[in-house]
């Protein structure tokens, strides 16, 4: 029986064919996106004014899409809202909200999408500092800022709070630059 010399360039020649053949018909970008409530995020995205990736890099963070997700300190849902946090954006947002609802994509999604943008309002567009503040919380992040415009992530003393950030960055430039090579091949 004859082996291939190179089994390994075999391989690749493949792949490389395939993706060529497959990014046109948008396969790719279907089993690479993420498209878990990618709806419900672009309404409240839109609707409160934030770069809806960014919003989906989080979500993806907090809880890696999954609805139901708790953390130990007792956040809750896609975005990993603290119940204290969600029943006072549900307040400011004029919606009545029980425990259960906050845990509902729409409900949690809405909320911590409502937060982002009070969070914008403080700390202007300066990412790491919003982000900062949706993790350890805004009093922490002016403490830090020690009276500087924007903070920097070396500057964050929590590390659980530092490599959050640090993540939900780099996720956000890993699915921004997946749209881009998506648009690169639309026809």
């Amino acid at each position: 029986m004859h082996k291939p010399k190179h089994p390994v360039w075999t391989a690749v020649i493949v792949a490389v064919v395939l993706f060529i053949l497959l990014i046109p018909t948008g396969v790719l970008w279907q089993l690479a996106r993420p498209v878990f409530y990618k709806d419900t995020v672009n309404i409240y995205a839109s609707q409160y004014k934030f770069d809806p990736i960014f919003v989906l890099a989080l979500i993806k963070t907090e809880s890696s899409f999954q609805k139901s997700a708790r953390s130990n300190r007792g956040a809750i849902g896609l975005m990993q809202l603290m119940p204290d946090t969600a029943f006072e954006m549900a307040e400011r947002v004029g919606i009545k909200v029980s425990i259960d609802q906050i845990s509902e994509p729409e409900v949690n999604i809405q909320l911590g999408v409502f937060y982002l943008s009070l969070l914008r309002k403080e700390f202007g567009e300066d990412k790491v500092s919003i982000l900062a503040a949706y993790n350890a919380g805004p009093k922490n992040v002016r403490t830090w800022r020690k009276g500087e415009k924007h903070l920097r992530i070396e500057d964050i003393p929590y590390k659980e709070t530092h490599a959050f950030v640090k993540k939900v960055l780099k996720t956000n430039r890993w699915l921004k630059n997946l749209q881009k090579i998506k648009n690169l091949f639309k026809f």
